[in-house]
């Protein structure tokens, strides 16, 4: 479901106060992506194509005339999701900078560090749960999608009253499982919800390195909605990884 929009196109300015944009990034290239090494919540750093990959979604948001409107920078407090902000906050002269915890990636559990081939079963065997909707089966040791959906949500509450725009640097699977979520309208989930066309497209679609999905809360109304999933930021999307361990 990557929109070929513009991050910019159709989207009108947030109301005074009331409504915040965020640009949900993630994070750039690590070793482990390589690999097909799971990180969930382990700390792991950006390759050089990673820390390439976040100047290159700077100098994209900075093309757009976004990076002069953001207000705050705020990100997980994993390596690879602070050094992306970092990098990305040199060209955003008004953004603060913070971490919030809440963002990190889905906790794997038992199987974090291990590579993606050695555990696809047991991977696999939750995985096609929560694709059915069924969203309370837990890693061993690790999170159920309802633990990365609540705290996910929680934090992206939090992130938009930094200010009227916001960049979100976070991880994929906290991407994924929180646009269902707002796809949802934060209502219970069902096997024929899941199977839906929108739903299926959002499941489906490749979250790569600093890809940016667009994301508007309303404060009154307590409601996000969204103005583009899983965008491409920059020239080197094209050698970004879709891996969201």
């Amino acid at each position: 479901m990557e929109s070929t929009a513009t991050l910019t196109d159709g989207a009108a300015s947030p109301e005074a106060g009331q409504e915040s944009r965020l640009l949900v990034i993630r994070h750039g290239e690590t070793s482990w992506n390589i690999e097909g090494r799971i990180q969930g919540q382990l700390d792991t750093q950006l390759s050089e194509l990673g820390r390439a990959q976040a100047k290159s979604a700077g100098k994209a948001l900075q093309r757009l005339g976004l990076a002069a409107k953001v207000d705050a920078i705020v990100s997980s407090d994993l390596s690879r999701a602070i050094e992306t902000a970092d990098i990305i906050s040199e060209v955003c002269p008004e953004g603060t900078r913070r971490h919030i915890p809440g963002l990190r990636e889905v906790n794997f559990g038992a199987i974090q560090g291990k590579l993606n081939d050695e555990v696809r079963a047991e991977k696999e065997t939750i995985y096609r749960a929560w694709l059915r909707g069924n969203f309370e089966p837990a890693y061993p040791e690790g999170e159920s999608a309802a633990d990365v959906i609540e705290r996910g949500m929680q934090s992206l509450r939090e992130a938009a009253q930094a200010g009227s725009c916001v960049v979100v640097v976070t991880h994929g699977g906290l991407k994924r499982w929180c646009s269902i979520a707002i796809e949802l309208k934060e209502q219970p989930s069902s096997p024929q919800l899941m199977a839906s066309k929108k739903m299926t497209q959002l499941l489906r679609a490749h979250i790569r390195n600093c890809c940016c999905s667009t994301v508007v809360y309303d404060k009154t109304a307590d409601r996000f909605r969204s103005e583009g999933w899983f965008q491409d930021l920059g020239e080197l999307s094209v050698s970004a990884r879709d891996d969201t361990g």
